[in-house]
């Protein structure tokens, strides 16, 4: 029956036999799925025709009950068969002072009707038509939420730092060291656990959750309260660029790129001291890395001192000061070799 398309009756499909009978079947498909009802799937004959007809009354079922879906009706079944047969009762956190109905067929508004009922309706076994959906709340509806966000669930390679959102539910009396614990998960080195701050109203509240984290005896001195929102900061990367650049320094840390771009944030390469953009990378391992590779956080890129004429004009001045020195010395050297000459 896996064919049948959603306008189709699984609750009144006829067999008509063909073998001299004449006899017509009514079969129920629902009651021996769920049942276990033999007798409402029989073996079919050679030349029996079946004729499966048009559902007349599909309802759907969801919330606190132990078996929700969609179900086809039969005739003169209401709320209270669709929740206690159907939805096969309650579940133990029920909330059946909330049960809400959202009403499309013979609705008064032509984008549908949205009703609310309390236990009262499923006594009365409230009529249902066709394409209606009952919703019975739960009291874990009512447990107070607050939400954590910013560098929450992001993976700490993560190219782009894209804030999250996460609505967490906690008890009366939870403590933010519990709860921070239970979602540590979420944390990653991106995470700026120790700037972290507590949003309350008009209040910012300042917490770090290193503690929490890494000490399993530490206790908070908050505890979480209702629409409370937990902020965790994107902690910043740099990356260092030294020697022959014209503004050394630390860099903020973007992933993806490589290291002409942290070069050019340097004000490029001083070409009196660099030639032909020599430099090394090396990571915060000490690792030195090719310069096809993105450069990561923390690297330092190490612009070299290799231009000729650097050095040329660095130690040139040196080297003619003590050539001048050897040539006056022999200079002098020659004339009084040459004065003593002369005397003789």
């Amino acid at each position: 029956m896996n064919k049948l398309t959603g306008n189709a009756s699984k609750r009144d499909i006829e067999i008509e036999r063909t073998d001299g009978t004449k006899k017509t079947v009514i079969c129920d498909l629902f009651r021996a799925e769920r049942d276990g009802d033999t007798t409402q799937n029989p073996y079919l004959r050679p030349d029996d025709v079946i004729t499966i007809k048009k559902v007349q009354r599909e309802v759907t079922l969801s919330g606190a009950v132990n078996r929700p879906g969609t179900y086809q009706l039969l005739e003169g079944e209401n709320l209270n068969d669709l929740v206690n047969t159907y939805g096969d009762g309650l579940t133990p956190v029920a909330d059946t002072s909330r049960i809400e109905l959202v009403r499309f067929v013979n609705s008064e508004s032509v984008s549908g009707d949205k009703k609310f009922y309390g236990e009262q309706a499923i006594n009365e076994n409230l009529p249902l038509n066709h394409l209606d959906t009952v919703t019975i709340a739960s009291r874990r509806d009512l447990i107070p939420v607050m939400y954590l966000e910013g560098a929450i669930g992001v993976p700490g390679n993560a190219g782009t730092q894209v804030s999250q959102r996460k609505e967490i539910r906690f008890n009366a009396g939870e403590n933010y060291a519990s709860l921070v614990r239970n979602n540590r998960a979420q944390f990653t080195s991106i995470s700026d656990t120790k700037n972290a701050y507590i949003v309350r109203g008009e209040e910012r509240i300042s917490i770090n959750l290193n503690p929490i984290l890494y000490d399993s005896a530490y206790r908070s001195d908050y505890t979480v309260e209702n629409e409370d929102i937990l902020v965790v900061p994107f902690h910043q990367f740099f990356v260092t660029v030294t020697g022959a650049v014209m503004s050394p320094g630390r860099y903020p840390y973007i992933p993806d790129r490589d290291w002409e771009y942290y070069i050019a944030l340097a004000g490029g390469f001083d070409k009196e001291r660099n030639s032909f953009s020599a430099l090394t990378i090396r990571d915060i391992q000490g690792k030195e890395r090719s310069k096809s590779d993105a450069i990561p956080p923390e690297a330092i890129i190490d612009a070299k001192n290799s231009s000729f004429l650097y050095y040329f004009n660095r130690y040139s001045p040196v080297v003619v000061t003590v050539l001048t020195a050897i040539v006056s010395y022999y200079t002098i050297k020659d004339l009084i070799n040459g004065n003593n000459n002369n005397t003789d």
